[in-house]
């Protein structure tokens, strides 16, 4: 169909049930916040399993155990554990600092 048939005013009305919108059978919000649901079902899923079992004294497939921070206090206090944060610092911070300092600040063509 060109413009010019869309708004002739001398054009025959479309036949019923021809050129018409239909509906979805849910309403839009619904669908909206369903795909909103769904996406923090898929992202906070796997991550709070991990968190609790961060904070369970024992493995969750062994009985027993309870709900301690003991042991965030371990790893506070193990020597092995601030030495790798501070390599990870290092390889996060020094090559983009580097990178900055050795590249030249104009453009190059």
């Amino acid at each position: 169909m060109s413009s010019s048939t869309l708004t002739d005013p001398k054009a025959p009305p479309p036949p019923p049930g021809v050129g018409n919108i239909k509906r979805a059978w849910l309403p839009e919000k619904v669908i909206h916040y369903g795909v909103w649901i769904l996406a923090v079902l898929l992202i906070l899923g796997p991550i709070v399993p991990i968190i609790w079992s961060s904070l369970w004294s024992t493995p969750l497939y062994e009985g027993g155990g309870s709900g301690t921070l003991e042991n965030f206090r371990k790893l506070a206090t193990d020597p092995l554990w601030w030495s790798a944060v501070a390599n990870s610092l290092q390889f996060a911070v020094l090559p983009p600092s580097a990178q900055f300092w050795l590249e030249p600040q104009w453009p190059c063509w």
